[in-house]
């Protein structure tokens, strides 16, 4: 049976590269700047879920019998980046807790406010030559919940979730929720 896929390079096979740092010092920056000091982990399943949420409003046809969308009005928007790490670690038990990955003591980071970061996902496509780059120039990583059993044959996992903060700084009035490069 023949493929329909057109382009075998731009499937995606989600191999990606997570790097966080700080915000205040990267914010000014709209291409990728964190380095291999800034790479967290080896091991992480990533994705991301995207939600619109809009106001709509709708006209009735008498001649379709039927109601129109006549317009919608976007209300808000999140996007948020779901990764499980595969890795424990100190700093990326910090980083699931709200801290910045350099705490003394990462319970510390439970009871305290979440940190502004940044984040840069890079993945790579199967031809190893085109990637899709993610950059969210101000977040805050919140997890609500982490349950890890050291007694399980599985791996640890530690879930959390990097949330794009709306970003006031002058270099990203266009983009101020971070964007996606294709190169």
């Amino acid at each position: 049976m023949a493929t329909t896929i057109k382009n075998r390079d731009s499937i995606f096979l989600g191999l990606g590269k997570l790097y966080i740092g700080d915000c205040s010092s990267n914010i000014s920056y709209t291409t990728p700047v964190l380095d291999s000091s800034h790479y967290i982990v080896a091991q992480a399943e990533i994705g991301f879920t995207a939600e619109r949420k809009f106001v709509q409003e709708f006209t009735y046809s008498t001649t379709a019998g039927s109601l129109l969308l006549k317009r919608a009005v976007s209300l808000g928007a999140s996007f948020v980046l779901n990764v499980t790490l595969l890795e424990l670690t100190a700093k990326n038990l910090s980083y699931s807790f709200g801290g910045d990955g350099s705490s003394g003591n990462i319970l510390n980071d439970i009871v305290s406010q979440p940190v502004e970061l940044r984040a840069e996902v890079v993945f790579t496509f199967p031809n190893k030559v085109n990637t899709m780059k993610i950059i969210l120039p101000r977040n805050i990583i919140t997890t609500e919940f982490i349950s890890l059993n050291f007694q399980n044959e599985d791996a640890v996992n530690i879930p959390i979730s990097i949330n794009s903060v709306h970003a006031d700084n002058s270099s990203w009035v266009d983009d101020p929720y971070g964007k996606f490069i294709f190169a």
